[in-house]
């Protein structure tokens, strides 16, 4: 019986002892967790006895708010319309028996890449080419096409043509976002969508031009509203770009373009810590410099995954609804300020109601 009872003592210290370590060891275990939910919600990086990686500090940039020229560089050519070709013979089709449609983008032929109507022309007047029906290859909806075209000899030009019209360089006139102390911008938070096609304009690079408003077209519920801005096309770039994407264009700038407002940069809000309430944006209405309007931010979504409808925010300031009814074309890519720290960029206005948009997160937009 004495026996009996030191086994079973031991059984139940052992059984003590097992159910005492697990709550240590789950905590333990769950202390890494916690500590990168911590780095999720505000960026700091408690130390716990130097066995977990440090954060870097929050990046602090300078905030934008002026008009950028845009001037695109396509990858390919992209088509606009279709006609014939008017020979010694009469009018030819060259793409009669092909699958080329309005809307496409021509991004080679024979093999060869095709950015402007010169390269086309080359390719197509080539001596092994004359006269001979091409493999040509197209883009439609993010889908690779491979059709053929027989190019007919125009009579005027003793030159072959495709019968094609086809639109090489983009403009557009954005807003900057912020731009990093190594002299990278990031603008519009949006990309910029082919206007034919619909799709996001596929480019080879392009350039940053100055540029200034010179007006507005006043929102309305169901017509949205517009910034008209001047590009000084003559004028040297101011930087290039070199990527359309998701959230926006992106590129380098030769020098950190002055701002009036926020001459020093200021730190970038981790999206956790932006709240409903009180907030800016800074946007250019007229000239080169941005001013300083009020707007509430409504709603912030939590977004584990990048989205550029991240805040919904609403215009309140008399002085920006009077001349613009709110949100309007040219505006995106604002910034949105809350405790002078940049939270977010504006992305999209709400059709029937211009005074309402979206935002998206400038530390979604940093990452880019």
């Amino acid at each position: 019986m004495r026996r009996l009872f030191k086994v079973s003592a031991l059984v139940i210290a052992a059984l003590l002892l097992n159910i005492a370590s697990q709550p240590f060891q789950y905590i333990q275990n769950n202390n890494k967790s916690i500590h990168a939910w911590a780095q999720e919600l505000d960026g700091s990086s408690p130390q716990v006895h130097g066995r977990l990686p440090k954060l870097r500090p929050r990046e602090s940039v300078y905030v934008g708010g002026m008009p950028i020229g845009l001037e695109f560089k396509t990858r390919g050519l992209i088509i606009i319309g279709k006609t014939d070709v008017v020979t010694e013979d009469g009018p030819a089709n060259p793409t009669k028996h092909s699958d080329i449609q309005v809307g496409d983008i021509l991004m080679s032929v024979e093999g060869m890449e095709v950015n402007t109507a010169d390269e086309l022309s080359q390719i197509l007047n080539r001596e092994e080419f004359k006269g001979r029906e091409l493999s040509v290859e197209i883009r439609r909806k993010g889908q690779t096409i491979m059709t053929k075209i027989l190019p007919a000899k125009d009579a005027s030009t003793e030159l072959y043509k495709t019968g094609l019209w086809v639109r090489q360089d983009t403009y557009g006139v954005g807003t900057l976002t912020f731009i990093r102390k190594d002299k990278r911008f990031a603008s519009l938070g949006h990309p910029v969508v082919d206007s034919d096609t619909k799709d996001i304009l596929l480019i080879k690079g392009g350039k940053a031009l100055p540029c200034s408003i010179a007006g507005c077209v006043k929102g309305e519920r169901g017509k949205p509203g517009e910034i008209k801005g001047l590009i000084m096309k003559g004028n040297e770039p101011i930087g290039e770009i070199d990527k359309n994407g998701t959230f926006g264009v992106y590129g380098s700038l030769n020098e950190i373009i002055p701002n009036k407002l926020y001459p020093e940069p200021i730190e970038i809000m981790p999206r956790s810590l932006i709240k409903p309430g009180k907030a800016y944006i800074l946007t250019t209405l007229s000239g080169s410099q941005p001013q300083k309007f009020e707007i509430q931010i409504v709603k912030t979504n939590f977004q584990a995954k990048p989205c550029d409808r991240s805040i919904v925010i609403k215009v309140t300031d008399k002085r920006l609804l009077s001349v613009t009814g709110g949100i309007v074309q040219g505006m995106s890519g604002s910034p949105i300020i809350q405790n002078d720290k940049l939270c977010g960029a504006v992305t999209h206005v709400f059709v029937n109601d211009p005074t309402r948009g979206y935002g998206l997160y400038a530390d979604w937009m940093i990452e880019q």
